[in-house]
C-alpha cells in the first residue's frame, strides 16, 4: 500500500523496526504506567480491592468472631467477600449504565470537566465562565475533526484556510485535507512575520506544549496577542494534549478573545490513548458536538477523573523525569546522538540539528531553520525501565542491548 502523504518517513515499517531495536520511536506513543492500570482497576472494581477486603474482614469478624466460621446456609468468609466485591462493582461501576431513560448519563461528563479545570489550574489560566460549553470527545482527534469540519462548512466566502507551523502534529493537516481546507505551513522562528500572512476569518492550529519539539513554546502568548491585534477575526485553536506531561512549571493563558475553543486529552499525560477520552471546551456551541452528551464513553470519563484525583498536573512527569533522563542516555548512545537531551514533554528526547550522514536520523527531523531538531519518542525504553511486564516483547530485547550482548540494528549504515 502507498504511504499516506501526511505520515512522516519514520512511520515506514523498516524505520520503525530500526528505531524500536534501541527502544525509540518516531511516532509519539502514550506510555501506559502502573498508575494507569491501578486507576482503571479501581474504576472497574468499584473501588480499591484492598480496602474492600479490609472492610469485609472487619465486618465479618465483628459479626462472627472468626474467619473460619461457616454459616448454616453454607456461606463462609470467601463467599461473603466475593459478594462484597460484586456489590461494590454493581454500585460504583455497573450502575452508571443503568436506566438510561432517566437521562442521568447526560450529565456524567460534567464531573470530568470540573475536575480538569481544577487539575489544570496550576498551568492553564482561563475564565471558566467564558467557556461554558464542554464536549466530551474520543481523544483530541474527534474534537479536531468536528471543529475543523464546521469551520470548513461555515466559511461564507472563498477558500477556507488553516495555518500551522512546520513540524506540527500531522493530524491538523490530515483532517484539513479531508475537508478540502487549504493548509498553509510556516516557519515558527519567523512567527512575527507569519502573522501578516493570516487572513480574516482564517484559523491557526497550534499545540502547546509543542508537538514540534516537545517543548513549551515561550512565544505562545505573544503570538496569540499579536495575532489578535493584527487580525481580530482570525482564530487560534490550541491543542493542550501535552498538558500534564511536563515536570517544570509553566503557564498557558487562554483568555484571548481570538481563542474560540481548545482541545484536551488524557492520551499522553496518563497513558490513555486507547481509553479515547478528551474534550473540546468552547465559548459557543459546536452543533456537531452537541450529541456527545449522549454519545460518550462513561468508563473512560470515570478513569480520567480518577487519574486526575490521584495525580496532580506535575506529579507523574516529575516522578518519571529520572527515567526519561536514563532512557534518553541509553538511546543517545545507541543511535550516536551525543547531544540528545530530555524534552519538556516526558515522553520525548530532542537534539539540535546537526550535520549527519545517517538516513535514519534524517527521518526524525522536526521544525525548520534554527529550531530544527531531532525528535525521538522514548516510550518503549521508558516503559521497559519502569515496568518490564508492560513491555513483555520489547524489554527482553532491550535489556540484552543495554547489557552489551547485542549490537543495535539501528546502527546499520543503510535503511
Amino acid at each position: 500500500m502507498p504511504q499516506n502523504t501526511h505520515l512522516p518517513q519514520y512511520t515506514a515499517q523498516n524505520i520503525k523496526e530500526l528505531l524500536l531495536s534501541v527502544g525509540a520511536s518516531g511516532t509519539v506513543y502514550s506510555m501506559v504506567m502502573p498508575e494507569t492500570q491501578k486507576a482503571l482497576s479501581s474504576v472497574i472494581d468499584g473501588g480499591d480491592r484492598a480496602q474492600i477486603l479490609q472492610e469485609a474482614r472487619t465486618e465479618w469478624l465483628a459479626q462472627h468472631g472468626s474467619l473460619d466460621v461457616v454459616l448454616d446456609d453454607g456461606q463462609d468468609f470467601t463467599s461473603y467477600l466475593l459478594g462484597q466485591f460484586d456489590k461494590a462493582r454493581n454500585e460504583e461501576y455497573f450502575s452508571i449504565y443503568h436506566e438510561p431513560w432517566d437521562q442521568k448519563q447526560d450529565a456524567m461528563h460534567r464531573e470530568y470537566f470540573d475536575k480538569w479545570f481544577d487539575w489544570a489550574s496550576p498551568v492553564v489560566s482561563i475564565d471558566k465562565n467564558a467557556f461554558p460549553y464542554r464536549h466530551p470527545t474520543s481523544g483530541a482527534s474527534e474534537g479536531i475533526s468536528k471543529v475543523m469540519s464546521e469551520y470548513g462548512a461555515n466559511t461564507s466566502s472563498g477558500q477556507p484556510v488553516i495555518h500551522v507551523f512546520e513540524g506540527e502534529y500531522e493530524g491538523f493537516a490530515a483532517f484539513a485535507d479531508s475537508f478540502k481546507i487549504e493548509v498553509k505551513r510556516h516557519k515558527r522562528e519567523d512567527w512575527k512575520n507569519v502573522i501578516k500572512e493570516i487572513g480574516p476569518g482564517e484559523q491557526f492550529w497550534i499545540s502547546q506544549p509543542s508537538a514540534i519539539d516537545g517543548m513549551v513554546w515561550n512565544d505562545f502568548s505573544d503570538f496569540v496577542d499579536l495575532l489578535g491585534k493584527s487580525q481580530p477575526s482570525a482564530q487560534i485553536i490550541p491543542d493542550l494534549t501535552y498538558v500534564g506531561n511536563v515536570a517544570r512549571e509553566f503557564n498557558i493563558d487562554l483568555n484571548s478573545p481570538n481563542i474560540p475553543c481548545f482541545m484536551i486529552s488524557q492520551s499522553k499525560p496518563f497513558g490513555g490513548y486507547y481509553q479515547r477520552i478528551g474534550g473540546v471546551i468552547s465559548r459557543a456551541q459546536y452543533p456537531s458536538l452537541f450529541g456527545n452528551k449522549w454519545f460518550k464513553n462513561l468508563q473512560s470519563l470515570k478513569w480520567a477523573t480518577e487519574m486526575m484525583n490521584r495525580h496532580g498536573v506535575y506529579d507523574l512527569p516529575r516522578k518519571y523525569r529520572p527515567i526519561q533522563e536514563r532512557a534518553t542516555a541509553l538511546i543517545a548512545k545507541s543511535l550516536g546522538i551525543p547531544n540528545l537531551k530530555p524534552a519538556d514533554v516526558m515522553l520525548l528526547g530532542i537534539a539540535k540539528s546537526q550535520t549527519i550522514d545517517s538516513e535514519l536520523l534524517k527521518t526524525l527531523y522536526r521544525g525548520t531553520g534554527s529550531e530544527k531538531v531531532i525528535r525521538i519518542c522514548l516510550t518503549p525504553a521508558m516503559t521497559s525501565l519502569v515496568a518490564p511486564d508492560l513491555a513483555p516483547e520489547t524489554y527482553p530485547k532491550l535489556i540484552k542491548l543495554w547489557q552489551g550482548n547485542e549490537q543495535p540494528a539501528a546502527l546499520a549504515p543503510k535503511i
